[in-house]
């Protein structure tokens, strides 16, 4: 994703965070109350492979009720970064490796910076008395928790975009 188009989805989000929840500017916030701010709806299905889906004309986010707790909220903000981003209907599957396609990594981006700005993450680690040069895996997974992400999530969204942590402490 180039750099400019990257500055212009982290602005979205925060902008986002700014006009739907302005006195949780450095909280974590939930994407499924946003989206009902935002007058969508949410329905959790279960289908095995299918991780969430943006119907464009419905103003529905269809949400895997199959995937762990902080999969689903940043399944839910990458579904609702479909919406802000005007991507019109995307289902999107269960890919392992993720998805090499241009607007599926922006919606990740979008739901990365909408759930995890740089400032809600650092007020979180300095609230948890951790230092970012020493996580460690258990102090790293009571952050995920604290903000409503998974480990995954927010281990690939400080060493990729935030650029906070080293690769050791990625590895």
């Amino acid at each position: 994703m180039l750099k400019i188009r990257a500055n212009q989805i982290a602005k979205a989000a925060l902008k986002v965070r700014k006009d739907y929840f302005p006195q949780s500017k450095n909280s974590p916030i939930s994407p499924y109350n946003l989206a009902d701010a935002m007058g969508l709806d949410i329905r959790f299905v279960k289908i095995g492979s299918f991780e969430g889906m943006y119907l464009a004309e419905d103003g529905l986010l269809l949400i895997s009720a199959e995937r762990p707790e902080g999969r689903k909220a940043h399944t839910c903000a990458h579904e609702l970064g479909h919406h802000i981003l005007k991507h019109g209907t995307k289902i999107d599957e269960m890919l392992e490796s993720g998805s090499d396609k241009a607007i599926e990594k922006e919606a990740d981006f979008f739901a990365s910076m909408l759930l995890m700005p740089s400032s809600v993450v650092r007020r979180a680690i300095n609230r948890m008395g951790l230092d970012s040069n020493s996580l460690t895996a258990p102090s790293t997974y009571a952050l995920s928790k604290y903000l409503g992400v998974s480990y995954r999530a927010i281990i690939s969204h400080m060493y990729f975009n935030l650029n906070s942590i080293d690769r050791s402490h990625y590895d």
